[in-house]
């Protein structure tokens, strides 16, 4: 098996949404501000994104997981799409998006160690 760890920093600036993160196009998560999850999953190729209102290639990341080893996907908020004429000023309504980065062990587990680990579910993408 292998291990991809999810995890979204705790932000005061940032809207609290929770996009959900999936595998392969499989939901498998949803990036809670502050919180960390992980999947433990078969070796394989993994597309990971996360749910925005402006879906974007660039905005998602791919993986391959040999037996053993991690993958540390961090969801940040990416930018605000503003729908309407005039802006936010003229009435326009804020669209939430994400994009998620790999991250190096070193880098991510300090930042998983100050989450809080949210209950994992039963819900596993397979590998392609």
């Amino acid at each position: 098996m292998a291990r991809i760890w999810f995890y979204r920093d705790m932000n005061p600036d940032e809207l609290a949404g929770t996009p959900y993160v999936r595998l392969n196009g499989a939901p498998t998560g949803s990036a809670e501000p502050g919180a960390a999850f992980y999947r433990d999953v078969m070796p394989g190729h993994y597309h990971i994104s996360a749910d925005s209102y402006y879906q974007d290639p660039h905005n998602d990341r791919d993986v391959d997981l040999a037996p053993g080893t991690e993958a540390y996907a961090k969801v940040l908020l990416l930018d605000n799409f503003i729908q309407g004429s005039g802006g936010a000023v003229a009435g326009g309504v804020r669209r939430t998006n994400y994009v998620v980065w790999l991250y190096p062990a070193e880098a991510a587990r300090p930042a998983i160690a100050d989450s809080y680990i949210q209950a994992s579910g039963s819900q596993v993408a397979q590998h392609r």
